[in-house]
């Protein structure tokens, strides 16, 4: 006799668990419809209905308040003459009144500088760079956080420069 054998086929085992998890909706149990009446649900479908007895509630349901109730009544779910809420109109006031919160306009790109990327030199993990400034042909060795024409070096590489102002960059390529 093999293991397989033993064990229950696997439709069985299918059935078994839909059934289980179909079991605790066919016990009954009690749904408050009012405070006047109970629904019994029962598993064959078909309903019971008590007027005399005391409000029941059920203890998976949730307390519902008076005004919630009325408004059930007034408003049933499955009413053809149910409609969505009215839309409330905002008044005039509110619309005339100009938008407090303003956008501001990112500052114009400044002017890219003038400068021509020269060489580079390693000084232990770092890097200088040699530029020239094209208007005065003064030619300068600057590090990362120098200032050149207004612009901050944030970036020295081999074979470029990065200089930034503001949220703007700009790229200086080395040039044989």
């Amino acid at each position: 006799m093999e293991l397989r054998d033993l064990l229950p086929p696997p439709i069985l085992i299918m059935v078994s668990c839909a059934i289980y998890a179909i079991a605790p909706y066919a016990i009954e149990r009690p749904i408050v419809v009012d405070r006047q009446a109970t629904v019994t649900d029962k598993a064959d479908g078909a309903s019971e209905v008590d007027a005399k007895s005391p409000l029941v509630q059920d203890s998976q349901s949730t307390a519902i308040s008076d005004s919630q109730r009325n408004e059930m009544r007034v408003r049933p779910l499955f009413s053809q003459t149910r409609r969505p809420p009215a839309v409330r109109v905002p008044d005039k006031k509110l619309q005339e009144e100009p938008e407090t919160d303003t956008i501001t306009a990112p500052p114009p790109r400044p002017a890219d500088p003038d400068i021509r990327f020269l060489g580079v030199i390693k000084s232990g993990k770092a890097y200088k760079g040699l530029i020239r400034d094209q208007a005065t042909q003064r030619e300068t060795w600057i590090e990362v956080g120098d200032n050149v024409t207004d612009w901050r070096i944030v970036a020295i590489s081999e074979h470029s420069l990065v200089l930034s102002q503001n949220e703007y960059e700009f790229v200086v390529e080395l040039k044989p």
